[in-house]
């Protein structure tokens, strides 16, 4: 073979070799150029994300308007209050942490809407206690897809167990309702079973959800909140998990909204409960004080809302327990105040009690209170009948809620 055709292969040789290179360069060019930038951002200030290894959950709420629309009407308040696309991706968050997928995708419109759509969900499904609230999240910069991987609380392989326990507690509390209970006597119920099964401790483990009442009986106001929001949930009665918080103190609060025979009303159990720290001292049992509550009252009582708009004005007071158990007076009379005496201490009830339902009638009570005439044959039949010379009396009032208490 001649010098000139050996040149002539290698040529050839180098010519396909540069082609071969260029084809491949070209195509890792075009490869990295068409693949979207990968983000991520992260709930929970200050903890890194790590590689995560997608177990992903079929997102079929995004695709089926037909699923979302029939959801909707399973939802609570909080659902109620985002726009449409949030609302595609509670759903998709609700479909993932119901199938304890420790990773899973969904789809969204905008990076925004991610976070208050997983809180809402957080707000108002009590019965996933074993979602603590944080998230991280992966997200595709040119894409719709987010891989989202939820705080988890509970073991995952002893979430069903766990479950069972709590749905036996629930049960048993339903089962212990009479037959005809109306949403009033289940709220009242409900308010009653918390207090008397649970003291306020804020060492209490899982205190943010309802593990902590209903199994462990020490909580704090939100798992307050929550166990009673799952109980009257589950006992049929809509209500909604309110968060907030207490502008004396500027400490964050947990309370209800609850929906009784038609009316929306405010429930704050964890200010029903003595063991709460500031009201042990009275060591007189449970307090009715907030058992149904117009938003005014709320606001007057020292609980400010985190967002006052997503909830509807509450303004009738016929679900609060004052009004239920005849003790809820539009005027000052001595006659009829006398009546609501004795029909509670013939029944034992202590403190006994009266709620004025405008600050003209309770000043003029406290007025008589302030003059030593209120009420004042009563009370001295009642200590004769008492048959002890050390009997005693106090008063206790609410200036917010306009309520006189006499311990007797």
């Amino acid at each position: 073979m001649s010098s000139h055709n050996k040149q002539g292969g290698r040529l050839s040789a180098l010519l396909g070799f540069v082609a071969v290179f260029t084809f491949l360069l070209a195509l890792v060019i075009a490869l990295l150029f068409t693949q979207p930038a990968m983000r991520s951002f992260v709930a929970s200030a200050g903890v890194p994300l790590n590689r995560l290894v997608p177990d992903i959950v079929v997102d079929s709420y995004a695709k089926d308007p037909e699923q979302i629309l029939a959801a909707s009407n399973e939802q609570g308040l909080a659902y109620g209050s985002l726009s449409d696309g949030q609302k595609v991706l509670y759903l998709q968050f609700l479909e993932g942490v119901n199938a304890l997928q420790e990773v899973f995708e969904v789809r969204h419109a905008t990076k925004e809407d991610v976070e208050p759509a997983y809180h809402a969900m957080v707000m108002d499904h009590p019965e996933l206690f074993w979602v603590d609230g944080s998230t991280r999240y992966l997200y595709y910069e040119s894409s719709d897809v987010v891989q989202v991987t939820p705080g988890y609380c509970v073991p995952l392989d002893e979430v069903e167990h766990m479950r069972g326990q709590i749905e036996q507690v629930a049960d048993e509390f339903i089962g212990s309702l009479p037959a005809d209970a109306s949403d009033y006597d289940k709220a009242k119920a409900a308010y009653e079973y918390i207090i008397n099964t649970t003291d306020y401790d804020i060492s209490a483990s899982q205190n943010q959800n309802i593990q902590s009442v209903l199994l462990g009986h020490a909580s704090v106001c939100a798992g307050y909140a929550r166990a009673y929001q799952y109980l009257l949930m589950r006992a049929g009665v809509f209500c909604s998990f309110v968060e907030g918080r207490i502008p004396s103190s500027g400490e964050d609060h947990s309370w209800n909204i609850v929906r009784m025979d038609g009316e929306y009303t405010y429930v704050d159990v964890t200010w029903g409960d003595p063991t709460y720290p500031g009201l042990e001292t009275e060591n007189m049992g449970i307090s009715y004080d907030y058992l149904g509550l117009t938003t005014q009252e709320m606001l007057r009582d020292d609980h400010e809302f985190s967002d006052l708009d997503m909830w509807p004005e509450c303004e009738s007071v016929d679900c609060s327990y004052y009004a239920r158990e005849g003790l809820l007076f539009d005027g000052y009379d001595e006659v009829t105040l006398s009546e609501a005496f004795w029909r509670q201490a013939n029944a034992g009830i202590a403190p006994i009690a009266f709620k004025f339902s405008d600050q003209g009638s309770y000043d003029q009570a406290c007025a008589s209170i302030g003059a030593g005439t209120f009420l004042g044959d009563d009370l001295r039949q009642r200590l004769a009948s008492a048959q002890d010379q050390s009997f005693t009396y106090q008063y206790q009032n609410s200036d917010q809620l306009y309520i006189i208490k006499l311990f007797v």
